[in-house]
């Protein structure tokens, strides 16, 4: 079995769902190659699963996007919506075995199953709860809290502070126009 570069459960985490929500498709191949390497399960072996697919690799990183994007969207919306429920989950195509020597599990099967399964126990190992849509209200992208992480990035923790800024100062010149009008109104 390789060995794994250490890299924080979170961290990896927070690198695979970088690379699954990107537009850029060039990162899907870097965000299943992560998890099948960098996982929390070791790859024992790993089978290419290209001839399932007629547009080769490409067209499997992009459906294996599809499938991890759309399970982790429906994973997080049901906790928000506090369901005691389902999802519609991802089917595994292919036989997968867990392997284990007393001191670490293993996995084998194609890379597609292999990253669902690894992405599967790295959610699970790191907590669910732990994975949030950022706090700007129009910023669909998910991160990984550390702390007291509240925003995707610090792009969108400045777009809000902003936005926050100039509506108390709107609300400030509201009063102010209001008190002004009053008092022109009393002086009458």
């Amino acid at each position: 079995m390789p060995r794994k570069r250490h890299m924080s459960s979170e961290a990896l985490l927070q690198a695979v769902i970088d690379d699954i929500q990107t537009d850029d498709p060039t990162r899907y191949g870097a965000a299943v190659d992560a998890l099948v390497s960098q996982g929390p399960l070791q790859s024992v072996a790993v089978r290419p699963d290209v001839e399932l697919f007629e547009g080769g690799q490409d067209a499997m990183l992009l459906a294996l996007r599809a499938e991890l994007w759309a399970w982790l969207r429906e994973q997080v919306r049901l906790r928000e919506a506090h369901a005691d429920v389902f999802g519609r989950g991802i089917w595994l195509n292919d036989r997968v075995r867990l392997v284990g020597n007393g001191a670490s599990l293993g996995i084998e099967g194609t890379r597609r199953n292999v990253a669902i399964v690894q992405l599967a126990f790295l959610v699970d190992r790191v907590g669910l709860r732990n994975v949030r849509v950022c706090g700007v209200w129009d910023c669909p992208h998910f991160f990984v809290k550390t702390y007291r992480k509240e925003f995707c990035s610090v792009q969108c923790q400045k777009k809000h502070y902003m936005r926050n800024l100039r509506a108390r100062e709107r609300a400030h010149q509201e009063r102010r126009r209001a008190q002004r009008q009053r008092l022109k109104g009393a002086s009458k």
